[in-house]
């Protein structure tokens, strides 16, 4: 497995858009809120990346 795509934010911010939005398929509350957890996990993620990258 490649892993520049662990280190690509836009690549994760689009991932994680995905993630965020599968519940809106599903009424299962289980589901909606582990996806969220995961996708804001994500987001934080590529946040840090972006500003590790302009040090």
């Amino acid at each position: 497995m490649n892993n520049s795509f662990l280190k690509n934010p836009l690549l994760i911010f689009v991932i994680a858009s995905v993630l965020a939005l599968i519940p809106f398929l599903f009424d299962n509350e289980n589901v909606l809120v582990m996806l969220r957890l995961l996708s804001f996990g994500m987001y934080f993620y590529a946040v840090h990346l972006l500003l590790k990258k302009k040090k």
